[in-house]
């Protein structure tokens, strides 16, 4: 891959660029992408679901919103 960055390119465009870029990025390190969505996904999907159960409790009628957004940080 890395013979294919060092290529000369005259690309004025720079969305074309960096949609380019991007490719290159992604096809070099579609691992650790892969890793990172996958840890992002399961600390959202625990955040969303600290925020549920801690939203039924008498604790949200007092605190609203802020007890759980503080017990979702918790959480991850």
């Amino acid at each position: 891959m890395l013979s294919i960055k060092l290529k000369a390119t005259y690309e004025t465009n720079p969305v074309r660029k960096k949609y380019r870029d991007t490719i290159y990025f992604l096809q070099d390190n579609w691992q650790r992408t892969w890793i990172l969505v996958l840890w992002i996904g399961v600390m959202s999907g625990l955040f969303a679901y600290k925020f549920m159960q801690y939203r039924r409790k008498a604790a949200y009628e007092v605190m609203g919103h802020c007890v759980c957004m503080a017990k979702g940080a918790a959480e991850t």
